[in-house]
């Protein structure tokens, strides 16, 4: 088992290890920028909508 793991990594090229690596830094970065903005956007929506609600039955009310 381990001389095939060691020949698979020695026959991967250096640059290609360092592209992929580079690539999914890069993708894991954008996911949790991605998941920052929805939840910024999902939090605003519900504090929206929590407050028109209750902007709604303060008018009626009256």
């Amino acid at each position: 088992m381990a001389t095939s793991i060691e020949s698979l990594c020695t026959s991967i090229p250096t640059n290609s290890l360092l592209d992929f690596l580079t690539m999914a830094c890069l993708l894991t970065l954008v996911d949790a920028l991605v998941l920052n903005v929805w939840l910024c956007v999902a939090r605003h929506a519900i504090h929206d909508t929590e407050e028109a609600g209750r902007l709604l039955s303060v008018s009626h009310s009256v």
